[in-house]
């Protein structure tokens, strides 16, 4: 009975996409786990629905359950699993420099080549007096056991989840001993993938010498070697914020991890909450969502569709949201250039989303209206556009910031490099990701204790210990990758 059930019913269309989903929901375990019910409900309604129209599209031409199956098992992985095939493909030679010669069009190519064979085998199949019983039982044997795997998996993922929590403590230390008086205000400002001035020149022979030249003249010190501790800005941002390694070693850990954590360690940060007992206020003028930390746009949900031909669509068609992405920055910016010096003293916490992709400004901030232009992450001219006219805002607000409260502590930096070098070596593309701009001002310009290897960790040990005299511990340099590299591969 149930051995003809499985013979006679193409039940693999249905499973499908119950893979796709229970594998996407597991890769991206961390960043998802944490938002609403309401969400997973919608993508797994899409999903599955689309799917199963398509199913239902196919079986109106067809008119036969399991040669209905086989028509569509092709265009089926094709929707959910298009860029785990394509980057699969890519790394051979022949498809690597098709895809470098005819660009983005490869992804038209592969759309036609699929019609063509969906087509040819449409008319196969009505002309074929073949029942395909036992190829149809294979093929839902090997799916039930794909979909057995991945509830497996899945179930583990959930129980053997990894709390993120902070490796390091500053209690006791952050002890102010001198320049107590008046205490300055402290800005921290972050633009978004600022690579480090040694990157440009080596990896875009850019010499990044303009801005440079005008933070030494206002009295920054400019470290030549800093470096984030983790390449993607969530984790960066916790980690500086404090002064402290989070206890994640790899990225079988960071799926494991629950995305609140790193919600948590941001909120409660231990810099701030120390600064309070000083009276500090805490202001905010950044691209997270003060109400739901972090939630940059819709990051988190569009990255449930990254893996499908969905999301090309999207990206490439219809475009990123890029007037959302403008106004941010713009009011970001202009909430800036209205602060003024206030009678208590404030940390400012400034977090720009540029230099970093989406590429919608040139070097003198005209937006950029072609879409395929600024989806495309791994373009090195336009990030060097754009990391122009980064330096241009920069410059913009260090001199408000020295006009309206020269008594201050500035720490400008990225929070993480650029990650996108495709054309190098995988090692100097994992390299770039941590490799940042810095540049300190101390009101009383002392730079002695300020040494020219930082590590972001660090920043605050460094700041505190040249300024207020406090005995932070200097902690160890290192860094963790926390992406995994293979899984942001290039759209051209």
């Amino acid at each position: 009975m149930m051995k003809r059930f499985f013979t006679e019913w193409a039940l693999y269309p249905f499973l499908i996409p119950l893979i796709f989903i229970l594998n996407e929901l597991r890769s991206v375990y961390y960043e998802y786990f944490s938002t609403g019910s309401i969400d997973k409900l919608i993508f797994i309604l899409i999903i599955f629905f689309t799917n199963a129209a398509i199913y239902f599209i196919a079986y109106f031409v067809i008119k036969n359950k399991i040669k209905t199956g086989i028509l569509v098992l092709i265009p089926l992985l094709f929707l959910d699993f298009y860029f785990d095939v394509f980057n699969y493909l890519i790394q051979f030679s022949f498809i690597k420099s098709l895809t470098d010669f005819v660009g983005f069009k490869i992804h038209w190519i592969s759309v036609l080549v699929l019609g063509v064979f969906t087509l040819l085998l449409v008319v196969f199949l009505k002309r074929t007096k073949y029942h395909f019983l036992r190829l149809n039982l294979y093929l839902n044997i090997v799916f039930g056991l794909f979909l057995g795997v991945e509830i497996v998996k899945y179930t583990f993922t959930v129980i053997d989840k990894h709390d993120i929590k902070l490796e390091n403590t500053i209690e006791g230390q952050l002890k102010f001993t001198r320049n107590t008086k008046s205490l300055p205000d402290i800005y921290v400002i972050i633009f978004d993938s600022y690579t480090a001035n040694s990157s440009l020149k080596e990896y875009w022979n850019y010499e990044n010498v303009e801005i440079q030249t005008f933070l030494k003249d206002r009295g920054f010190r400019i470290p030549s070697n800093s470096h984030s501790c983790y390449n993607e800005t969530e984790f960066s941002i916790s980690s500086i914020l404090n002064a402290s390694y989070l206890n994640v070693q790899n990225i079988s850990e960071v799926k494991r991890s629950r995305f609140s954590d790193l919600v948590e360690c941001y909120r409660n940060n231990k810099i701030i909450c120390g600064l309070h007992k000083y009276g500090y206020k805490f202001s905010e003028h950044s691209i997270f969502n003060q109400q739901k930390i972090p939630n940059l746009l819709d990051f988190v949900f569009e990255n449930l569709y990254y893996r499908t031909y969905f999301y090309l669509i999207q990206e490439k068609i219809f475009g990123l949201k890029n007037p959302e992405y403008k106004a941010v920055n713009e009011k970001i910016y202009n909430e800036v250039m209205s602060t003024e010096k206030q009678s208590v003293p404030k940390f400012n916490y400034i977090h720009l989303a540029l230099p970093h992709c989406p590429y919608i400004f040139d070097s003198t901030g005209k937006e950029i209206t072609d879409k395929s232009i600024c989806s495309n992450c791994s373009n090195k001219e336009t990030y060097e556009q754009q990391l122009i006219f980064s330096n241009k805002l920069m410059k913009e607000i260090v001199d408000h910031i020295l006009k309206t409260d020269p008594n201050s502590i500035i720490d400008i930096q990225g929070d993480h490099g650029f990650r996108f070098l495709y054309q190098e070596s995988k090692k100097d593309m994992t390299e770039e990701g941590f490799t940042i701009f810095q540049a300190i001002y101390l009101p009383d310009k002392n730079y002695t204790m300020i040494p020219d290897t930082i590590y972001a960790v660090n920043t605050f040990r460094y700041l505190f210990n040249a300024y207020f005299g406090t005995k932070m511990q200097i902690l160890p340099n290192r860094t963790t990758n926390v992406i995994d590299l293979d899984e942001i591969r290039e759209i051209k």
